[in-house]
């Protein structure tokens, strides 16, 4: 399958590859690899929570009941997480913010992770992976196309998420995310 024009030339622009690559139409398999080289290369961006209070999180690991962990979150405020008060919360041009054991203590020991992304217009969540997480995605407002290699030799996956519709990503599959149109977009992303 090959990408669109549209979609090519904003990964192109993106990524600032040579404008002889507009007229090869290149597959999402070589977008990726485009993408992925691109951000070994030249990002900082770190996806990385550091704890808001660690010893909240040490004693939940200690706790030897549900009980006894519902008496460290005694307000009903304490089980509501503002994914806007997060530092990385903002649309320009994107951003991932999630609530985990670092950022939500609640879940600690849950086995889960949801992170709201915001994509602004022609950006893109570079390739990554989750070693230790299945990662399910649902679209909230918007168009966003998705690619997925499982592994080596796997055919790529390529979707168009609307709202309401949700793919997933299996553990260890690389994968990335991209908003092609002129507006902003919002999806949920799950991990377990």
């Amino acid at each position: 399958m090959l990408l669109n024009g549209a979609l090519t030339n904003c990964l192109i622009s993106q990524l600032n590859l040579a404008p002889h690559l507009r007229s090869m139409s290149p597959s999402p398999r070589t977008i990726i690899a485009f993408a992925s080289a691109f951000y070994l290369l030249a990002s900082t961006c770190k996806a990385v929570d550091f704890p808001e209070n660690p010893a909240l999180v040490s004693r939940l690991k200690t706790t030897n009941t549900y009980l006894d962990r519902m008496a460290l979150f005694p307000n009903h405020t304490d089980w509501v997480y503002d994914f806007t008060t997060n530092p990385r919360y903002s649309w320009t041009p994107s951003s991932v913010c999630n609530a985990n054991t670092a950022t939500f203590p609640v879940l600690t020991d849950l086995g889960m992770t949801l992170a709201m992304l915001n994509l602004g217009p022609c950006s893109i969540l570079p390739p990554h992976l989750h070693p230790r997480a299945t990662n399910s995605v649902v679209a909230m407002a918007g168009s966003t196309n998705t690619y997925m290699i499982q592994e080596n030799g796997a055919r790529t996956v390529a979707t168009n998420l609307t709202p309401g519709k949700m793919t997933v990503f299996p553990q260890g599959s690389l994968h990335t995310m991209q908003n092609i149109g002129e507006y902003l977009r919002f999806a949920l992303k799950v991990g377990f």
